[in-house]
């Protein structure tokens, strides 16, 4: 292995080695002796420039942005009047707003509104016609924006008929934080109450609306069918039609007529024998008497004479009861629809008959056997009787014929539309389900606006939501940021780290030497023994006034800055309020710091 090396390649190898164990790091002891003389010789390095680098940065820490926080709990619930109708109204709108509530008063309109009523931030600059400056408006819109993003809506409990909900304002000024929080909250309750109302009301309005051009539509509808049932009476299958009444009573009036004109026609022919009869008597009769002194015949038939012949009374009478007769029979057959099989018109037809014949076997005339005669104007004779009242059968029988072609037509014309109805009567349906739906619509409609209406007049009592307070607004005693014991941490790091890289420089900076090695090997002469520093009684005295009295000094100093640093840091994030009568009155320190009120 040491086969080419020359003497002088070993004597370099041997004082490498000699130089690695000289200076190698792996020895511990030699190590931590080294961090211990670093401690002992430049602590004061540390301590100093940490204390006065932690007292600079508790001290700044004082200018560091704090954020404010104010809070208020509010309390939402229906007004018992509102809560008995519930299921009954139409509180959609009061659901709605719920949900809204944090997205409501986080509106930058909202906001900016209420900063406009409350004039802040203060000091703001405006035109003559009122309206604020740029400078003036993008300081508002800051603080608006500030607000709306500090601003926190928290549901505490929450359920069907009441909300509590708290409200949290976080600024980094506090000095209208609780009047900007107490502004929102009033204002929202106002606005909630208005929004509900005028949601109502535009709900209104639309179901109204709806209503109206649902019943215009069904109005139109109903015309149409009014017009088809008037055009074609029975179209509509689920009402009767009321034409088939009417028929009925035809039908039955025609049947009722042709009854009579059956009784007439008998009646007429008996009338029509009876005259031939009379006309006959009276010729004979005029045939008989032609030739007796005083006698003649007038145009009706009847004689006259001379000597004292009357009328005989009895053909008179006996006409009457059968014409009272005649009366009865019709109204038998024709009115109460009896049978001829019927006693009652059996009754009749017989004493009818017994009246004829009687009536046929009466003398014409008879002599006035009255001691006096009688000079009055002879009545109307038998057959000019029997004439008018075969006259009047005949007017009756051809007023009965011209009802039943009255009816037939009639009869007729309702059979014809009948069949007109059957043909039309699938368009009828057709606009009947139009009207049916648009009446289930206009319905739908309609069940909302009652119920909106009563809802809309409670809101307008105020008797719909009510808003109280169950927390009024106040200022949390300290700031929400930053974090006290952070702060302090962070300080105190600054200043650790400070003094440590002082250390750091000092150690790196100092060339001194601190070994006889490092002596010997820079100067490249043998060193057997020195001495590092020779110390006179005047310089010991320094050294010993400087440890016992002046570092202690300095150090008590330092610690004292840094405590007062670190109190007033604590003070102004945890009780700004006891900072702020510390610094009004320096003099009552403790009394205030021991909580004693301010005198």
């Amino acid at each position: 292995m040491n086969r080419g090396r020359g003497p002088e390649s070993e004597e370099v190898l041997m004082a490498a080695q000699h130089h690695h164990d000289e200076y190698t790091m792996t020895d511990i002891r030699h190590t931590l002796g080294e961090v211990w003389r670093v401690v002992r010789d430049r602590r004061w390095y540390f301590i100093a420039p940490s204390c006065v680098i932690t007292t600079i940065a508790l001290l700044c820490s004082v200018w560091v942005p704090r954020t404010y926080t104010a809070s208020t709990i509010v309390k939402r619930e229906q007004d018992p009047v509102l809560a008995s109708m519930m299921g009954q109204a139409w509180t959609e709108p009061y659901g709605e707003i719920r949900k809204r509530i944090a997205s409501d008063m986080a509106d930058i309109e909202f906001v900016a509104e209420a900063l406009d009523e409350l004039d802040l931030p203060r000091g703001l600059q405006r035109f003559e016609n009122g309206e604020l400056t740029p400078a003036s408006a993008a300081r508002r819109a800051a603080l608006a924006r500030e607000v709306r993003e500090g601003l926190k809506v928290t549901s505490i409990d929450s359920s069907s008929s009441r909300d509590i909900v708290e409200m949290t304002l976080s600024l980094h000024d506090a000095t209208h934080l609780t009047e900007i929080l107490s502004h929102l909250r009033d204002k929202y309750a106002r606005l909630a109450k208005k929004k509900t109302g005028s949601i109502l009301r535009d709900a209104q309005k639309f179901f109204q609306a709806e209503s109206d051009k649902c019943r215009a539509r069904l109005a139109g509808l109903e015309k149409q069918l009014r017009e088809f049932e008037a055009r074609y009476p029975g179209i509509d299958p689920q009402v009767a039609d009321p034409t088939l009444v009417e028929q009925a009573a035809l039908v039955t009036e025609r049947i009722e007529l042709e009854g009579k004109i059956k009784d007439l026609s008998a009646q007429r022919e008996e009338l029509a024998a009876s005259v031939e009869k009379l006309a006959a008597d009276c010729s004979d009769a005029a045939a008989g008497m032609a030739g007796v002194s005083g006698v003649s015949v007038n145009a009706g038939g009847a004689l006259t004479q001379e000597v004292p012949h009357v009328p005989n009374p009895a053909i008179a009478e006996v006409m009457d009861e059968i014409r009272v007769l005649e009366d009865e029979l019709l109204t038998a057959k024709s009115i109460r629809l009896m049978t001829d099989q019927h006693p009652a018109v059996v009754r009749i037809r017989r004493t009818l008959d017994a009246r004829r014949a009687e009536l046929a076997s009466l003398p014409a005339t008879v002599p006035d056997l009255s001691p006096t005669r009688n000079t009055a104007p002879a009545g109307p004779t038998p057959l000019e009787q029997a004439e008018t009242r075969l006259a009047h059968a005949d007017t009756k029988l051809a007023a009965a014929r011209a009802r039943i072609d009255e009816i037939s037509t009639r009869i007729g014309v309702m059979e014809r539309r009948r069949l007109e109805a059957v043909d039309q009567r699938e368009a009828y349906l057709k606009i009947r389900q139009q009207a049916d739906r648009t009446r289930g619509e206009l319905d739908g409609w309609q069940a909302n606006l009652g119920p909106i209406g009563h809802v809309l007049t409670l809101e307008d009592s105020d008797r719909g939501i009510m808003f109280s307070v169950l927390r009024d607004t106040a200022r949390a005693p300290k700031p929400a940021s930053p974090n006290a014991m952070l702060v302090l941490l962070v300080c105190v790091a600054i200043g650790a780290a400070a003094g440590g890289i002082t250390v750091v420089s000092v150690e790196l900076l100092d060339h001194s030497f601190r070994t006889v090695k490092q002596l010997g090997s820079t100067l490249g002469v043998p060193v057997i023994e020195g001495v590092d520093e020779i110390l006179t009684r005047q310089k010991r005295r320094r050294r010993l006034v400087r440890k016992l009295v002046l570092m202690p000094a300095v150090a008590t100093v330092l610690v004292v800055a840094v405590a007062v640093a670190g109190a007033v840091a604590f003070l102004s994030i945890e009780q700004p309020d006891r900072l702020e009568q510390i610094r009004q009155s320096p003099g009552k320190v403790y009394e205030i710091a021991m909580g004693a009120d301010e005198v």
